[in-house]
């Protein structure tokens, strides 16, 4: 089972052939959105299942809807590091750094952030986010948080 919304357009294919090099019995590829361009699996002949909450748990689908609309929460200055300090609160995000500090990290944002339901069903290429610390530029939003 693998979470498809983290590979990149150009790179699903290549994880599923290396699956199935390895010989994999069955591959699951699972996406909790449904604005993600997945056209690339097309090629593997996969059977699509739709689970559509909305239509099978209205009630959890309604306390969804209001969690992803509820204000964006402040975050506490006295907790961030000096050298995120600077940067407006609106503009941050931590992200999984994969430059030269290969660890967690605050980044700024492209755009004010806009929730993390918002930000998890965003296309790629949508936001990137620059680490403050070392400068890389991370474009999967699969790992950032608040």
């Amino acid at each position: 089972m693998y979470p498809v919304d983290s590979l990149k357009y150009d790179e699903g294919g290549k994880c599923v052939q290396d699956l199935t090099r390895r010989r994999a019995k069955k591959i699951f590829l699972v996406s909790w959105t449904d604005n993600t361009d997945l056209s690339w699996t097309e090629h593997f002949n996969p059977v699509h299942i739709t689970y559509d909450v909305e239509e099978e748990d209205t009630e959890y689908h309604k306390r969804m809807i209001e969690h992803s609309s509820s204000p964006i929460p402040a975050l506490n200055p006295s907790l961030l590091p000096a050298y995120a300090a600077s940067t407006p609160q609106e503009y941050l995000v931590r992200i999984s750094c994969k430059g030269k500090c290969s660890t967690t990290r605050w980044a700024k944002l492209s755009a004010p952030y806009p929730g993390e339901v918002a930000l998890q069903q965003a296309q790629l290429g949508q936001f990137r986010a620059r680490c403050l610390k070392c400068g890389y530029e991370a474009t999967d939003i699969s790992n950032w948080s608040r």
